[in-house]
């Protein structure tokens, strides 16, 4: 497993990073899951607003907070934005039918994720973030497919 943290200063950053991730993903046609952690307000929609954009997105993201899922059909992928904050059980996730979407050449980008880790399929990713102050966040990327190893943190960070 590979590990990359970033100290972040603003919300650009932090889109920033989501989305040079987005691009290298982008290029690599494939399933794959990222699971994502942190209090409100530390970034999480954020970095997917910035992922999705380096897939190639244009539209409006939305914060699936109500509605625990926002889908984006994009050229490459299918893209589904699970956001489990008010999720209560297991059976809620069951009901969503979230093991319908597994089939070719999607992307599971799951908030809360560890309401539903016993659940769900291992992540490819996972992304911790954490709210430091206003303006300063920190970023841990944990790559747990071998295939994502070679992501650099200057991979990350390229402008």
């Amino acid at each position: 497993m590979k590990k990359i943290v970033f100290l972040l200063n603003k919300e650009k950053e932090t889109m920033f990073v989501g989305y040079n991730l987005g691009k290298i993903i982008k290029s690599k046609i494939d399933k794959y899951i990222l699971y994502f952690y942190g209090d409100l307000g530390s970034g999480k929609t954020t970095f997917i607003r910035g992922f999705l954009r380096g897939l190639g997105y244009t539209g409006v993201v939305k914060s699936p907070s109500y509605t625990l899922l926002e889908s984006y059909f994009l050229k490459q992928y299918n893209v589904y934005h699970f956001d489990f904050y008010r999720v209560n059980s297991f059976k809620e996730i069951e009901l969503l039918g979230i093991q319908d979407f597994f089939y070719q050449n999607f992307i599971f980008l799951i908030e809360w994720a560890e309401k539903g880790e016993n659940f769900l399929s291992l992540p490819d990713i996972k992304i911790y973030l954490s709210y430091l102050n206003e303006d300063r966040r920190m970023i841990s990327l944990f790559f747990l497919n071998q295939k994502l190893n070679i992501i650099s943190k200057k991979k990350l960070m390229d402008k």
